[in-house]
């Protein structure tokens, strides 16, 4: 029941990040280290949420934190894409609300072709790179996979160093009931 609770915990604070992360200024988010920054912060309000619940961490929490993280990355992008698509849709019905198109049909084709694709947005995403991404949009694509693996790697990079074994101490303390080497009187 606790590891229901906390992955559902877990998955809502991950989803909080990824919403909340679209809202922030572009200067913010910078490409690739925004990525990690989320990254890190799925794995850190884990390790929070665990630590305020007194819940035991078991070897599965890993691998569900680094999906986990993979797909608010995934998500931020998503909802980077529906504000696009929306703003787009929104400035091209106002433009074809002040000018007026005679054939209804030329209208529909205009609106069908201002409507972006995943390509379209990510060459707009892109477009601060050096790259013509119109021409090779898998390139585009490659660019995405690579910011959700930077999100995944820094998630499970954090979790690992947060749930490390403690093993110098323990080292200390164990010393004292082990025979040393036995001294001469």
């Amino acid at each position: 029941m606790l590891t229901l609770v906390w992955f559902f915990l877990t998955l809502l604070s991950s989803l909080a990040c990824a919403v909340l992360a679209v809202l922030l200024p572009a200067a913010v988010k910078k490409l690739g280290l925004f990525s990690i920054a989320l990254g890190a912060g799925v794995a850190a309000s884990e390790f929070g949420l665990r630590r305020k619940f007194n819940l035991s961490r078991s070897p599965a929490q890993g691998p569900i934190i680094i999906l986990l993280a993979g797909a608010a990355e995934f998500i931020r992008v998503y909802e980077s894409f529906r504000q696009f698509a929306s703003a787009r849709s929104e400035a091209l019905e106002r433009q074809l609300a002040e000018h007026p198109m005679p054939d209804e049909a030329m209208f529909e084709e205009i609106r069908q072709q201002a409507i972006p694709t995943w390509d379209s947005f990510l060459a707009f995403r892109y477009s601060s790179l050096p790259i013509d991404f119109a021409n090779s949009p898998a390139l585009a694509w490659g660019l995405l996979a690579v910011e959700v693996l930077l999100a995944m790697l820094a998630a499970g990079g954090l979790w690992w160093y947060l749930n490390r074994p403690a093993s110098s101490a323990k080292q200390e303390d164990t010393s004292e009931d082990q025979p040393g080497p036995q001294t001469a009187e």
